[in-house]
């Protein structure tokens, strides 16, 4: 996380970054009644990152290097912080390519245990490697020779080596923004392309994002661009299906709708598939439908027949309650029967599903819902 006091005018905010773009501009607005373009920085944390207090900053710019270091785990960080300290960069720019090459920098915080830090080292300038190749390594050897090396640089985060050896990479050249590790909650990454440029999408985003990455790449809007996916974070295949047919069908922002739509833990996705398959339905739009109303959905994974049912209600409905003191005269199966009725449930693969009180799949599908007329 990136916190910083933000200048304009005579006015100033305070800022805990990454937010979306639109936290930001609302951010923006009820500090200054406007959204400035740049701003001037004050008190920015981490302390490494004080090169920025005074200089007028680009907040975009700013944020994306927020997106990038909350990519890293709490030792990247630190190396991160450590490369700053030794490399000094003087700006934005720097900095967020000073951030994409941390396979340059080993960190050594513990001397003591040589094949930590032989593993480390090698591992972090090599990359992944299978598991045959990593048994042929002698970390020991590695560590004892890095560390007698006479290359690190004391840090405030520990002793830094930088491996001249491996290739500086400038993958940010003050215009577009390059690829960057996705958050946990993305459901997919699109490629946008105009002429030459190309900026990535981590959807569901905000519509301001899409529009900003437009405008980086001098679009006119994002409808003149050439969207293409490039990876999934779903599993299913269906749901990847959806994705690319709303894409291709209805454009980008209709497919931005959808992933913003789907349900971002395995639990929603597995109650979605079950309900998508108790409602019978296969368009991308009714899936969107489905999706948005999934809380007027009971699923009951796993249920397998009508005594399963009634004991779920009975446990976890409030109007179905009742004292443990009587669970051995109750009928769980005449109960589990008469509530799929009222509710017109029925078992599906993985569970059973039915309506919840006061809803109705007809309304859920009558949505006024109009994929064709939504857009970026």
């Amino acid at each position: 996380m990136i916190t910083l006091k933000i200048w304009h005018g005579p006015m100033r905010t305070t800022l805990a970054l990454p937010l979306r773009e639109a936290e930001i501009q609302k951010e923006l607005v009820k500090a200054f009644r406007t959204a400035p373009f740049k701003v001037t920085a004050d008190n920015v944390s981490p302390e490494a990152l004080a090169m920025l207090n005074g200089k007028e900053i680009d907040l975009d710019e700013l944020n994306f290097l927020a997106k990038s270091l909350d990519r890293f785990t709490p030792y990247e960080q630190e190396q991160f912080l450590a490369a700053v300290q030794v490399e000094q960069p003087s700006d934005l720019k720097s900095l967020i390519n000073l951030s994409f090459n941390m396979e340059r920098y080993t960190l050594v915080q513990n001397v003591t245990d040589l094949a930590a830090v032989g593993r480390k080292y090698l591992l972090n300038k090599m990359g992944a490697l299978p598991a045959s190749e990593i048994d042929k390594l002698d970390f020991e050897q590695a560590g004892r020779d890095l560390l007698t090396s006479g290359n690190g640089t004391p840090t405030i985060c520990g002793l830094l080596f930088a491996s001249k050896d491996v290739p500086y990479r400038e993958v940010y050249h003050g215009a577009t923004f390059p690829y960057c590790e996705p958050r946990r909650d993305i459901i997919a990454v699109a490629k946008m392309e105009y002429g030459s440029k190309t900026e990535y999408l981590y959807l569901p985003e905000d519509e301001l994002a899409i529009i900003k990455a437009a405008r980086r790449m001098g679009a006119p809007s994002p409808d003149m661009c050439r969207v293409a996916f490039t990876d999934f974070m779903l599993d299913d295949s269906m749901w990847t299906q959806h994705l690319e047919t709303t894409l291709q069908g209805h454009g980008l922002g209709a497919a931005n709708e959808l992933a913003d739509a789907f349900p971002k833990t395995t639990e929603g996705l597995e109650k979605l598939a079950a309900v998508v398959e108790y409602a019978d339905v296969s368009t991308s739009g009714e899936v969107m439908r489905i999706a948005r109303h999934l809380d007027d959905f009971v699923f009951i994974k796993d249920a397998e027949m009508d005594e399963d049912v009634g004991q779920h209600f009975v446990d976890h409905h409030s109007e179905y309650s009742a004292s443990p003191a009587l669970a051995d005269y109750i009928d769980f199966d005449a109960l589990g029967s008469q509530i799929s009725e009222d509710r017109e449930g029925q078992f599906v693969d993985g569970g059973f599903v039915c309506m919840d009180s006061g809803c109705s799949l007809e309304m859920i599908l009558d949505d006024d819902l109009d994929l064709a007329m939504r857009g970026i």
